[in-house]
């Protein structure tokens, strides 16, 4: 189910952005992180779709030299993630393709790990805990648009958050959509399209995902 479209901007939503690093600060910035309908073409998110396309492309594209150490391309993986995302724990690693659509919108924890091909559309906040792992082809979708026509052909469209919690493991091909929260300690099996949220400490598969079993919390 599309999540319902918001008529007001969320106060606590704009303040946590501006926790995070190169925000393109502007109305429809602030209509978009808070679910409201925006115009996807506002200069200024134009302007940071590109700056995202431009660092995710260098990322992409880094081969070490023959004579660079791993800590050294280590570093330079790093500083181009830490330019890319909002806030970045300690410990991230992710493979290329990356693709994202503004980059300061993600905030991941520590330990955060993403194998290849991981798409990450953040019109929306997306906040993922500590010790995630995502498998290979794994998509988190924020954006969406109304079912009536009108809007679509107006690049007019909004977003939902996704929240996706520490210790979680998302196999290969699993699709995130619009306004998920993924509880804590959850493994989401390859393939699942997961369309609502799903409770802590769970394993869930399928389209749309189903809850098959729980697992023991740890400390």
């Amino acid at each position: 189910m599309v999540p319902p479209v918001k008529t007001e901007k969320n106060d606590a939503v704009i303040a946590l952005a501006k926790t995070l690093t190169n925000v393109p600060w502007c109305d429809d910035y602030e209509k978009m992180v808070s679910g409201m309908l925006y115009s996807c073409m506002a200069p200024e998110l134009v302007a940071a779709r590109s700056r995202a396309r431009r660092l995710a492309q260098k990322f992409n594209t880094y081969v070490p030299g023959d004579n660079d150490s791993d800590a050294e391309a280590s570093s330079v993986k790093e500083g181009l993630i830490n330019q890319l995302f909002g806030k970045v724990g300690e410990g991230t690693y992710l493979e290329p393709s990356l693709q994202v659509d503004y980059g300061c919108n993600i905030t991941v924890g520590k330990g955060f790990y993403a194998n290849f091909n991981c798409v990450i559309l953040d019109c929306a906040h997306v906040t993922i805990g500590d010790r995630v792992m995502f498998a290979t082809g794994v998509s988190l979708i924020t954006a969406t648009h109304e079912t009536g026509l009108q809007s679509r052909r107006d690049n007019i469209e909004y977003a939902e958050p996704i929240v996706i919690g520490d210790d979680c493991w998302l196999g290969a091909n699993v699709t995130v959509l619009p306004g998920v929260t993924i509880g804590k300690g959850c493994t989401i099996g390859a393939g699942a399209v997961v369309s609502k949220d799903i409770p802590d400490y769970s394993v869930a598969v399928g389209v749309p995902a189903k809850v098959i079993k729980k697992v023991d919390p740890l400390e």
